[in-house]
């Protein structure tokens, strides 16, 4: 998932609800989303194709590190 795509799904879900939520929450809930943007935490995140990695299975008998089962493409 791009993160555009989930940019746009976050906008989409956020418009639907804003005329239920109470207007002093509305204004705390736009600011910190402000302030997350201003920070360059999008730039951090994950890009497709990249890896992530999962928790292991404790019962695996190879360190984390080295186990294939623990990493996933993101998508």
């Amino acid at each position: 998932m791009s993160t555009h795509l989930t940019s746009q799904e976050l906008d989409a879900t956020r418009a639907k609800y804003r005329g239920e939520i109470p207007v002093g929450d509305l204004l705390v809930m736009d600011a910190e989303t402000e302030a997350l943007r201003a920070s360059g935490i999008e730039r951090l995140a994950l890009k497709p194709g990249a890896t992530a990695r999962t928790s292991c299975c404790p019962t695996h008998k190879v360190a984390a590190s080295a186990c294939n089962r623990c990493w996933v493409k993101v998508q």
